[in-house]
């Protein structure tokens, strides 16, 4: 997450947003980890380079167990998958702004880049978004996304969807704090509920969450 630069020149923003909560809510990166078929740890990172995506080109920095990947840096259509053949990522002919990631049956998401449209800024605020198509929770799946998407009845606190409802910390417990990592792809801040959620089929592969 990252809020307005200081060397950003804020030049509009609407005139009924008063709150400065309304800054500071873009993502610039995502990190997915996962164990395979021998328990071992991947780590796949999507950061945004607001920079190329301004221009119009291949706007994404993805690593995979920190190296990256270079099939991206290719124009046109992708299709990569890791050595271990459970993680993939698509990008579609004519969609260089769009990357679909899924591990095995546990995840797919389309991860595509934004930039904020009320918030006028030099430069422009580009960002990243994303959409879920399906993910597999544990029952007590912990945090704001996981929570959306956990099986049974969903938590009435999920109901309060709206800029209001955001103020609420009931989402998260503690303070941002708790949530610092060294890394986007560690689980090592503070306040941790990582469990496993593994395929149906098999043990393995497992999605922390």
């Amino acid at each position: 997450m990252f809020s307005l630069s200081p060397e950003a020149v804020l030049l509009q923003r609407p005139m009924e947003e008063v709150d400065p909560f309304f800054e500071g809510t873009w993502m610039k990166g995502f990190g997915i980890m996962y164990l395979d078929q021998k328990e071992e740890p991947h780590r796949l990172s999507i950061l945004l380079d607001p920079a190329a995506d301004r221009l119009g080109e291949q706007p994404f920095n993805t690593t995979f167990d920190d190296v990256p990947v270079a099939a991206l840096d290719t124009p046109g259509p992708v299709v990569w998958k890791s050595p271990d053949g459970l993680a993939s990522i698509v990008r579609e002919a004519g969609r260089i702004k769009s990357l679909v990631i899924s591990i095995s049956n546990l995840l797919e998401m389309e991860v595509v880049t934004d930039s904020e449209k009320e918030l006028i800024a030099d430069p422009p605020i580009h960002f990243l978004n994303f959409n879920v198509r399906n993910i597999s929770t544990t029952p007590k799946v912990h945090g704001f996304l996981g929570q959306m998407f956990a099986p049974g009845a969903i938590s009435k606190r999920l109901d309060m969807g709206t800029l209001e409802g955001l103020r609420h910390r009931e989402y998260v417990e503690g303070t941002d704090d708790d949530y610092a990592t060294s890394s986007l792809t560690e689980a090592d801040c503070a306040f941790s509920r990582f469990g496993k959620v593994c395929h149906l089929a098999c043990s393995f592969p497992c999605l922390l969450l």
